[in-house]
């Protein structure tokens, strides 16, 4: 039998979703675990074999891979409330790539332009040098 009333792991897990310091600490802290799997002291104390140290490095993993996923939603989610709440929020946003996109594309075009100029002048002083010796 499910419930609908709310328990106080669902406020929890509310909290910590609407929380993006939460959302950010937890990933560090699921990358922090893989480290220590490697650099536990028992690891420099003791020579532990590969296999023994499998488990909880997948383990690790698998924690750390399933925190990217949530923080990659946390973020969808906050960038789909601000563009329902905030659109000009979202146009300035297009506006400004739009506008760095246009910049790059103006620089490549003069690089572009400078680099035909001097394959013209190049070829100009070719066409103008005599070829084996005989002047035109």
């Amino acid at each position: 039998m499910s419930s609908s009333i709310p328990t106080l792991q669902d406020s929890e897990t509310k909290n910590r979703m609407s929380n993006p310091a939460a959302v950010i600490e937890k990933f560090e802290n699921s990358f922090r675990d893989i480290i220590n799997t490697f650099v536990s002291e028992n690891s420099a104390n003791v020579l532990v074999h590969q296999n023994d140290q499998r488990p909880s490095v997948e383990h690790s993993v698998l924690k750390f891979l399933e925190l990217a996923n949530e923080t990659e939603s946390f973020f969808l989610k906050q960038k789909a409330t601000i563009a329902l709440t905030q659109p000009e929020l979202v146009l300035q946003e297009e506006i400004q790539e739009l506008t760095e996109d246009l910049k790059r594309k103006d620089e490549v075009i003069e690089s572009q332009r400078n680099k035909l100029l001097e394959w013209r002048k190049l070829l100009v002083s070719m066409q103008q040098k005599p070829v084996n010796g005989n002047p035109k």
